[in-house]
């Protein structure tokens, strides 16, 4: 699919006749960074300080950050870091107390993102004999434009029609 960096994006997993879905998940559309972490807060303070547990980054470490939603302003990088506790670390030198408010989302990466094409893989493990899908995206104005489309399926067993 062509990428975006805030777009993402719901797959629902149908099987059968069952009108709920039996799995769902959320994608983004960023190609492969060097994920380093989910943002799961973002103090706007000087400076801003972004929660992301398990990083494992150091102080001095250079980042990137996308997919954050409200606070728009922080898409980019690449920012330094001060590592403040394992979950937590500064921005060196961003000032967030002007920016807009943080809603949620969001990654730290190593890289910077470009304008290309990603693979996006996601997995469902439903039985049955008839499998539906349902894709959704985050907002009226982000288009989802899939290059290429690969359902692919194991077989669990036979199928026996009686009669």
């Amino acid at each position: 699919m062509d990428s975006d960096t805030n777009t993402q994006f719901s797959i629902e997993f149908f099987v059968d006749d069952i009108t709920s879905p039996y799995a769902t998940e959320t994608l983004n559309c960023l190609p492969n960074l060097g994920y380093i972490g989910d943002i799961v807060d973002v103090t706007l303070a000087n400076p801003v300080v972004i929660t992301s547990p398990g990083t494992g980054l150091a102080t001095g470490n250079e980042v990137y950050i996308y997919g954050v939603n409200g606070t728009g302003d922080l898409d980019g990088g690449p920012y330094t870091i001060t590592v403040l506790t394992d979950d937590t670390f500064a921005l060196d030198g961003v000032d967030g107390t002007a920016f807009a408010a943080y809603e949620g989302g969001g990654q730290v990466v190593e890289r910077p993102y470009e304008s290309i094409r990603c693979w996006k893989r996601a997995y469902a493990g439903g039985k049955g004999y008839q499998h539906f899908i349902k894709i959704t995206n985050s907002g009226t104005n982000d288009n989802l434009h899939f290059n290429a489309f690969m359902p692919w399926f194991r077989q669990a067993g036979n199928r026996m029609i009686g009669g």
